[in-house]
């Protein structure tokens, strides 16, 4: 059986719209090299909803870039530590 490859439409559709799509879809809008309208077509949303994302792209990355790595919230891991058990 042959597989399917998915278009950036039907994964959007499949796996809902998280943090990374719409970063995605935001850097891409941010270089400006194609028009809302062709990002639309190509990611599947609206593109009033790619100048939303992409503002509030552009309205955070201060407090990503500032020195010192102040985040708003505590930091998330990923993985446990397992170094520090004995073996039994």
């Amino acid at each position: 059986m042959a597989r399917k490859v998915k278009s950036a439409r039907t994964a959007a559709v499949a796996g809902g719209r998280g943090g990374g799509f719409k970063a995605r879809v935001a850097l891409a809008a941010l270089k400006g090299d194609r028009t809302l309208s062709e990002l639309a077509g190509q990611f599947g949303v609206h593109a009033t909803q790619i100048s939303t994302w992409k503002q509030r792209l552009l309205e955070g990355a201060p407090d990503l870039l500032r020195i010192g790595g102040a985040s708003s919230g505590p930091r998330r891991t990923t993985r446990k530590s397992y170094s520090s058990r004995s073996a039994v």
